[in-house]
């Protein structure tokens, strides 16, 4: 009986210390506050193609359409260029607008490392938000990126910026507006 008390109490034990090591490597987790971008939204028109549908071509579908956006940022972590992938639902008669896609943001200071990730942006009724979260790799894996999206007024050298990306041979044409995002990282040290 002694016997069967005492292995009890061992494995307890043993339960609490795990228990207790996992609780500490929670507590680890560190957030890296406002981090700040201007977005040059620079588009790839050789890539958009859309399709309508609804009564009178109402709804306008818009698949795959490839960015490659200059990110401006006194940040290391968003410095750099941000690849997306865009899918997109307008609705020609209300103005509502929902794009949806994927971000692979490359920072300068990161070579060979990137944010990949999601995002989603809405517009309907005088609203325009959006947000994106997403995973580092590299240096920068064991971290999360969440920023918020909003428009910005388009900057006089958009042209320029968007003059020096490229995609597939494509080169950027600047985006009637551009993006003002901010957000944090959370390290959690996990890779």
């Amino acid at each position: 009986m002694k016997k069967r008390v005492v292995t009890v109490l061992v494995l307890v034990f043993v339960g609490a210390l795990l228990l207790a090591g996992a609780v500490q490597t929670q507590a680890k987790a560190v957030r890296i506050e406002g981090l700040t971008s201007y977005e040059y939204d620079c588009a790839m028109l050789e890539t958009l193609n859309p399709t309508f549908s609804g009564k009178e071509d109402q709804i306008m579908h818009i698949r795959d359409y490839v960015h490659v956006n200059v990110h401006v940022s006194d940040s290391p972590y968003l410095d750099g260029i941000n690849t997306t992938i865009a899918s997109a639902t307008i609705n020609n008669k209300n103005g509502s607008v929902s794009i949806r896609g994927t971000m692979r943001l490359e920072p300068y200071a990161y070579p060979g490392s990137a944010w990949e990730g999601r995002w989603v942006f809405i517009a309907s009724k005088g609203t325009y938000f959006g947000r994106a979260v997403a995973q580092g790799t590299g240096e920068l894996a064991g971290m999360t990126l969440y920023m918020k999206l909003y428009d910005a007024p388009l900057a006089e050298d958009a042209e320029q910026v968007c003059a020096t990306v490229s995609y597939n041979g494509y080169t950027g044409v600047p985006e009637e507006t551009f993006t003002n995002t901010e957000g944090y990282i959370l390290v959690s040290g996990r890779k």
